[in-house]
């Protein structure tokens, strides 16, 4: 059914909990997927060089690890920085965020 989700539990009371089959998958201790951490050396190639991937980035891709980095490091503010950096660069991914199309939204009650 187009439009529906169902919801299943992946461990115990956390509904974000990692099941432990992708940690067999790929190799990776499951306590280590579960963490929740940035990685330090990708952030700080990042940081060196953010007007380059503000330019190369697609604006979802900047939103979301933007938001993503704010969420686990509060004091660090990719928009921020770009635009004290680069102030055109800046300018120019927000027109394109601005300009982003609407997302679709599928109404579950709506008959076919």
């Amino acid at each position: 059914m187009i439009g529906h989700a169902t919801e299943i539990s992946l461990g115990e009371g956390d509904r974000h909990a990692i099941p432990r089959g992708p940690a067999t998958i790929c190799g990776l201790p499951y306590d280590e997927l579960r963490k929740k951490e940035l990685n330090r050396a990708e952030l700080a190639r990042i940081l060196a060089d953010l007007p380059t991937f503000g330019r190369n980035w697609t604006p979802r891709t900047f939103i979301a690890t933007a938001r993503k980095i704010k969420e686990l490091e509060p004091g660090i503010d990719l928009y921020e920085r770009l635009r004290d950096e680069d102030q055109e660069v800046y300018e120019w991914l927000m027109e394109q965020v601005d300009n982003r199309p609407d997302a679709i939204v599928i109404d579950e009650n709506d008959e076919e």
